[in-house]
């Protein structure tokens, strides 16, 4: 069973940390969540006011930053395996992002 307090469902990231700040409960990030039922049916998933990360854009994002590269927390599978950028620096990252799961899975998880 999974105990969810309240959800919120910020859209950008100054107001994630604004809500954060007002929850005085336990929280949880989820964006793809493809392990939340899988986490539920072991008992694993405490109560918590869950925090839904799938709605802010500035995660979705993959870019060049200085000599680094930044994979937004809401990036899918499926975008890294579309992503030029990783194609030309991250190889392995989208070779083994191709491994993982069905087309399906690689849609939703991040």
């Amino acid at each position: 069973m999974i105990d969810v307090l309240d959800v919120a469902q910020p859209r950008t990231l100054a107001e994630l940390w604004r809500t954060w700040g007002r929850v005085r409960t336990r929280k949880l990030f989820c964006a793809g969540c493809t392990d939340l039922l899988v986490l539920a049916k072991d008992g694993r998933v405490p109560a918590a006011t869950w925090f839904d990360l799938s709605r802010i854009d500035e995660l979705k994002r993959i870019e060049a930053r200085r000599s680094a590269i930044w994979i937004g927390a809401c990036v899918t599978y499926a975008r890294i395996l579309d992503s030029a950028l990783l194609a030309k620096h991250a190889r392995a990252l989208v070779d083994s992002a191709r491994a993982f799961g069905s087309p399906q899975i690689r849609t939703a998880a991040t």
